[in-house]
């Protein structure tokens, strides 16, 4: 599998199916998070993908090295017969040359460990533990830690391989690489730092080579320095900017560049999602920056697998779709098609380099439109007033010979294909795109330049100028000089591999017999086409690029959405129609376990669209769980609210509350209830409480609202029961009686906020990750919490100042009371997977009125002998009292 792969989740990914839906060419983990994110299902379904297993080391080993060699190399060995069936790849260290990475927090300590002496030290060490692991488990196929590079680790190799300081941390390294690795390394790639991305990184010919492309200066020190071949495992690659408008882009043109070479084993970018928020992973995780994941996946999955570039491979034969003048579409081989083309465009006996460079922009507009077809069921046409002039009658050896020189040459920008508008004379400077087609968004490489030839304007004007490459053939230019010219920002390369897939099936009438004569249409993705199913119900839908499609027969309303063909792969979807008298109710019950939502549809292999109450989509199969039936499914649902499960041509609303949730089907129709539950909800002052939710429950069901800015809430076609009605953080309850058919309106009213001693708390809920953050007003102070299964956190108030002076956080993903414990206090917090700020105050008590104790007319002496006797000689009253006459 020579695609990208994915570091996953360092700890629950949320949706195991949607992280892995893109079908991964590689993965890697820790060992701790490799059930959670079901790397063993993942293997078993692709038995191909390599898995990188990454422990973790202890920071202290430098104290006693031979100790902690034994320690962790025992440890990761014994840990064999749980991991073995994976087949992983494995590395006990991490970027130890990093001053973190060894329990040092003081940045100025840094250079202790990128010394000639640290390196001595660690290799010893790193031997020591590799031997013992391969004296117990001498099948575990280990690879060389990975380090942070730019710390002396390679010496700065040059071109040549040899290290410009003179010497490598791997000069005391190699020869366990040669002896316990295998000669494979562990490597990380990046392009960028704490400030973003940097594309000079990625895609600058010479400073891409320190960064994203380093390990081929290390492959070539170890060849030249060291007498080895080696190979890596890019195990962690990434930008710093996955929030980058085209971050796919250089995620697949660094991929490609990568597993072009036979020596890269895989690689896997890091990291789909991390629970814990932390600043150095954040920038890099998919989940929380990529603003479209789900283009993102899709443009993924549908990229096909890379192939080594060695001299060895036979070319792959690209295609186009080209609709003709007499709207019959023929599907030839993409050169052919060029053969046709560029003589057609421009004369074939003007400059051999013009003419070259008018096959290069041809090329790239030709396979652009293969990336985004320009008709319905074609990718182009043969009429030069909407796409490129074909006319195989203008086929010349001399423009023969500009397309085969140029072969399989696109001009990319940022790694992908360029729209390469070109026109015969540009009248003396190109011109910008947005100035001639009204809008459309400037492209960065469609910018006015200045032209040679200053003949009378023909055609928009915008990118290549026919003329005008002509005259800089005409001044010694070369095709490459003369697309740079005009396309800013360009690079030259072999285009990005498109391949096709065939849609087939069967449609079903509801009786479970083949339905014939069904008209079908499968349309998205820029692409639309219609058949008719035969006697056998089948039909066929070829040449499809990739993308995601949806397939419906209109006359009955029957359709089946997400449709995602792995390129060059026949995909088999079957549709069955609907029974028109047929009516499908859904039965919920709850129970005591994981958030998820299961059922049994009855039958296998139908896929189920869940769509979140965050309107986040993906996709499961009935089924694949046979333990709740031959049609069992499962979805993880954490989410607090409505979620909609498609299932054929039904859709059911699912309220989730956090409870596992069984899902049971009935067939026939049953009467739809109007009963309503309404109301308003007000704080103890009276005043409306907005975005609180309200839950509603019987013995059947659970519904969640939340109240508007008024405090409104509305729960609708409630069945005939008994419900209670309870409010997020708050223990007021409320039992409510429907008829099924009637409206009941409450007036709910808080009580005054949980109190304890001179403390308050106020509680506000929010969309995030299930944190459970706080204020209580002052700094540096201990603050507990024990979450619902007894486990204690400890913080310090104020380690958190964006909360508060005395701020803190802890992630707190149960569902249930969290106790929160400080200054002697103790307050009760419930969570349910929601992101959380409690707020704590201690109450001001008002100064109380002031007042004279006045006593009646008493003997001077009896008046002394209280005064001396009683309220002197008692601390609490002793100066508050005066004799007056």
């Amino acid at each position: 599998m020579r695609r990208p792969g994915l570091w996953v989740t360092n700890g629950h990914p949320g949706d195991p199916s949607q992280m892995l839906s893109w079908q991964p060419g590689a993965l890697t983990c820790f060992y701790d998070y490799l059930g959670v994110n079901g790397i063993f299902g993942y293997k078993t379904a692709h038995p191909d993908a390599p898995i990188i297993i990454r422990f973790q080391h202890p920071l202290n080993w430098q104290q006693d090295p031979n100790y902690f060699a034994n320690q962790l190399g025992r440890m990761v060995a014994s840990k064999w017969n749980d991991i073995k069936v994976l087949d992983p790849y494995v590395y006990f260290a991490n970027e130890v040359n990093l001053h973190y990475e060894n329990g040092d927090s003081n940045p100025g300590n840094q250079h202790l460990y990128e010394n000639q002496a640290f390196y001595q030290k660690y290799a010893d060490w790193v031997r020591q533990t590799a031997d013992v692991i391969k004296n117990i488990t001498p099948d575990m196929k280990l690879i060389t830690p990975p380090f942070a590079f730019g710390h002396h680790e390679d010496g700065a190799p040059d071109d040549n391989g040899q290290p410009k300081d003179g010497w490598a941390g791997y000069d005391y390294l190699h020869e366990t690489v040669r002896d316990y690795f295998n000669n494979i390394l562990g490597f990380h790639a990046y392009w960028g730092h704490s400030g973003g991305s940097v594309h000079d990184w990625l895609y600058d010919p010479e400073l891409s080579t320190w960064y994203a492309f380093r390990w081929q200066r290390v492959l070539k020190l170890f060849e030249v320095r060291y007498n080895l071949k080696a190979k890596v495992i890019i195990d962690e690659a990434g930008n710093f900017a996955t929030s980058d408008a085209d971050f796919t882009d250089q995620l697949i043109y660094h991929a490609e560049k990568c597993l072009n070479d036979g020596r890269v084993i895989c690689i896997t970018y890091f990291l789909w999602f991390d629970p814990t928020n932390s600043p150095g992973n954040l920038p890099n995780s998919w989940v929380q920056g990529i603003p479209n994941l789900a283009a993102h996946l899709t443009r993924l999955k549908n990229l096909p697998d890379i192939p080594i570039l060695d001299g060895t491979d036979q070319p792959i034969q690209r295609t186009v779709r080209l609709l003709m003048n007499d709207g019959s579409v023929q599907t030839l081989p993409l050169e052919e098609y060029l053969r046709a083309v560029v003589p057609a465009e421009m004369p074939a006996l003007w400059p051999a380099e013009a003419v070259k460079a008018q096959a290069i922009a041809s090329r790239s507009y030709a396979q652009y439109a293969i990336e985004n077809p320009r008709h319905p069921n074609a990718d182009l046409c043969a009429d030069p007033a909407h796409c490129q002039n074909y006319d195989p009658t203008k086929i010349h050896p001399a423009s023969d010979a500009a397309v085969e020189q140029t072969k399989d040459t696109i001009a990319r920008y940022n790694g992908a294909t360029v729209n390469a508008l070109f026109s015969a004379n540009c009248g003396g400077h190109t011109l910008n795109n947005e100035d001639v087609f009204a809008g459309s968004a400037p492209v960065p490489y469609l910018r006015g330049v200045e032209c040679p030839d200053k003949g009378q304007k023909r055609g928009h004007g915008v990118g290549f100028c026919q003329y005008g490459a002509r005259a800089l053939a005409n001044q010694n230019y070369t095709a490459e000089n003369i697309i740079k010219y005009y396309y800013t920002g360009v690079t030259l390369g072999p285009p990005t591999v498109v391949r096709t897939s065939t849609i087939l099936g069967v449609v079903y009438a509801h009786t479970g017999q083949p339905a014939a004569n069904v008209k079908v249409v499968l349309s998205g993705s820029g692409q639309s086409a219609e058949a008719t199913t035969k006697a056998d119900g089948s039909y066929r839908f070829t040449n499809i690029p990739g993308g995601v499609y949806t397939l419906e027969a209109p006359a009955y309303q029957a359709r089946q959405e997400n449709i995602s063909p792995t390129p060059g792969q026949d995909l088999t979807v079957n549709l069955t129609l609907p029974d028109p008298n047929a009516t499908i109710t859904v039965e919920i019950t709850r129970g005591a376990g994981l958030a998820l939502i299961v059922g049994d549809w009855g039958k296998a292999n139908v896929p189920i669209t869940v769509v979140s109450p965050a309107g986040v989509t993906h996709q499961v199969m009935s089924g694949q769980k046979p333990e709740y039936g031959p049609g069992g499914f499962e979805t993880y649902a954490t989410e607090i609210g409505t979620y909609i499960l498609k299932i054929e041509n039904y859709s059911f609303q699912v309220p989730m509350n956090g409870q596992f949730t069984r899902l049971t089907f009935h067939k026939g129709s049953a009467p739809q209830p109007t009963g309503v539950i309404d109301g308003n909800l007000r704080d103890h002052l009276g005043q409306a409480v907005s975005n609180r939710l309200i839950y509603l429950t019987s013995d059947t069901l659970t519904l969640t609202d939340a109240t508007d800015e008024k405090g409104y809430f509305l729960f609708e076609n409630l069945p005939a029961g008994t419900y209670k009605v309870t409010i997020e953080d708050s223990t007021l309850t409320q039992s409510v009686t429907s008829t099924g058919q009637n409206k009941v309106t409450l007036a709910l009213q808080l009580p005054a906020p949980p109190t304890t001693g001179d403390w308050e708390m106020s509680i506000q809920r929010g969309q995030g990750l299930p944190l459970l953050v706080g204020d209580i007003g002052v700094a540096n102070e201990p603050v507990v919490i024990t979450d619902p299964k007894g486990f204690q956190s400890r913080v310090v108030s104020g380690s958190k100042p964006e909360w508060g002076v005395g701020g803190f956080e802890i992630y707190a993903p149960l569902t249930g009371n969290y106790l929160t414990q400080f200054l002697g206090q103790s307050f009760t917090i419930p969570m349910n997977g929601q992101f959380t700020h409690v707020t704590f105050r201690k109450r001001e008590t008002p100064p109380e009125e002031q007042v004279r104790l006045v006593s009646n007319l008493l003997p001077r002496s009896q008046a002394e002998t209280l005064l001396q006797s009683e309220l002197e000689t008692n601390p609490d009253t002793k100066g508050l009292f005066a004799i007056q006459n």
